[in-house]
């Protein structure tokens, strides 16, 4: 089938899909043959060379893409679209494939086949997700937090994927720090590890120590990842219709714009040292945050594409996740989820984009590290004060306040269909994160537990907006359901939330002479 598929793509100059189904094709004759023979049937054997010249680029592009450094990035908005479109034709061609091999098979045949077909997707997305960085890797950030419903080699897959992304050369990264330097590293470095402490989605992190000293952590941008966002924004473009049709009241196009600018201050390391400082005084101010740390930012060695901050270790929150004991995992998770909220209800300055990489734990003193303020926002004290009444309505199950409230907020787009019964039902469904009960540990699956409780599914879909200013707080909820849910902590979360929102009342929120542009 793979060999017919290569001959019929060449043959009307299909030539991407030829690339693909000879790879799959040269896989499996390996497979017949024990890695004896690549082609059996004489496939490669009868290719055209005029048709090699037209199949050798996409190679050396596939080859280019697997390597394990990347000097440079896979820019081109159409080829990224094609390696996106590609993963999804071999997942569901792995699947077919399977389909029919389980038709006849013995119950424990089918196991071993589902086990193989989970391991080959699992390698697909690692192969292609890991070399493309940019959103793509967001995504998988986001899938890696709420995949505890997959099945395990997936769940193993998306933490291989974020634990060993490629990373570009020490001499690409000599070359980067020398242009944003204006000087050679050597005079600004005592040290510096050429090996990554981390590859991540926009950049990566090098163990360094300055002359003064101090040992620190260099945050180098990707070469073209400003390109690469844009790319990727312009292929979700593609996606509007269908978008439009899942939420007909919602400014998709604004959204997607919103995001993109987003993105776009993402990539600035001069704005992540300001808001990484701004949080951090604030978190120094709050009494109620001593267990909580941000590093330090050296701002007289940040540039646009380098962010030199203080170092700090401790355990990865997954590794702790799964070491610490269930009263250790409930006063980290009871940490982290006051943290998060205080910094949204008091400080109005939050990362809008918190996951389990994000964290670094002291086993000991349980103190934690919070990394990464590239998503970090302030957010104006009007819109917290209508988020901290719609809280205490909630917690009060007071309709009338809640109605009111969502429509002057902007979140319903046709109140004379909108569902709001379900809608707060709903709503403090979700604030119990998937409990029953304060003694009940969070479900690790507790985004799919969420959607089993969830009566009304689509009703209320077809009415609903997303405020341009709310862009990016679906992602920040969500982040806080997904690295909470990693350590299965106990607590009576409604009642906390509520008691966070209220407490923007009582003490009001946190202000320092110093504004997001002095700070």
């Amino acid at each position: 089938v793979y060999g017919a598929a290569a001959r019929w793509a060449m043959r009307f100059h299909q030539y991407y899909l030829a690339d693909l189904a000879l790879e799959e094709y040269r896989g499996v004759c390996r497979k017949m043959t024990q890695g004896l023979q690549a082609d059996v049937l004489g496939v490669v054997g009868d290719i055209d060379p005029k048709v090699w010249f037209h199949l050798e680029p996409v190679i050396r592009r596939k080859e280019f893409a697997e390597q394990p450094e990347l000097d440079n990035l896979t820019e081109n908005g159409t080829y990224r679209t094609f390696k996106l479109a590609r993963l999804g034709f071999k997942i569901s061609t792995v699947q077919f494939k399977n389909r029919v091999r389980s038709l006849f098979a013995a119950h424990q045949t089918k196991v071993k086949i589902r086990e193989e077909e989970l391991a080959d997707i699992a390698e697909y997305i690692v192969n292609e997700v890991g070399a493309m960085k940019g959103p793509a890797v967001k995504i998988f950030q986001l899938a890696q937090m709420l995949s505890p419903g997959l099945p395990q080699p997936l769940q193993r897959s998306f933490q291989k994927t974020l634990d060993s992304l490629p990373s570009i050369s020490p001499e690409v990264i000599r070359q980067i720090l020398q242009k944003e330097w204006g000087q050679d590293p050597d005079s600004v470095l005592a040290e510096f590890d050429p090996k990554p402490l981390a590859a991540a989605s926009l950049g990566q992190v090098h163990r360094a120590k300055l002359h003064t000293g101090e040992q620190v952590a260099v945050k180098i941008q990707y070469p073209g990842i400003e390109n690469v966002i844009r790319n990727d924004i312009n292929s979700f473009r593609l996606l509007l219709p269908f978008y439009g049709l899942l939420f007909p009241k919602a400014d998709v196009k604004g959204n997607l714009w919103k995001s993109e600018m987003e993105f776009m201050q993402e990539i600035d390391y001069r704005r992540e040292a300001r808001m990484q400082n701004l949080i951090r005084k604030k978190t120094r101010h709050d009494k109620r945050a001593v267990d909580i740390h941000i590093p330090k930012v050296y701002q007289d060695y940040c540039t646009g594409k380098v962010l030199v901050m203080e170092l700090v270790k401790g355990q990865k929150l997954w590794e702790f996740a799964g070491s610490a004991s269930q009263e250790d995992r409930d006063e980290v998770g009871q940490k982290l989820f006051r943290y998060m909220l205080r910094s949204f209800f008091i400080y109005g300055a939050f990362n809008a984009d918190p996951h389990p990489g994000n964290f670094l734990i002291d086993p000991d003193s349980k103190k934690i590290h919070v990394l990464d303020y590239g998503f970090a926002f302030t957010y104006p004290e009007d819109r917290r004060r209508l988020w901290a009444y719609l809280a205490v309505a909630i917690a009060e199950n007071n309709q009338p306040e809640f109605n009111r409230l969502i429509q002057q907020m902007g979140y319903v787009g046709d109140a004379s269909q909108f569902h709001f019964a379900a809608a707060l039902k709903n709503t403090r469904a979700i604030l119990n994160l998937g409990t029953d009960s304060p003694d009940d540990p969070i479900p690790e699956d507790m985004v799919q537990v969420l959607g089993q409780k969830l009566t009304v599914k689509a009703k209320n879909r077809k009415h609903l907006c997303l405020p341009l200013e709310d862009n990016a707080l679906p992602r920040f909820l969500l982040g806080i359901m997904g690295t909470i849910s990693k350590l299965q902590p106990r607590g009576d979360w409604g009642r906390w939330y509520t008691d966070f929102a209220r407490e923007f009342f009582d003490e009001g929120p946190i202000s320092l002479e110093e504004d997001l542009e002095s700070a």
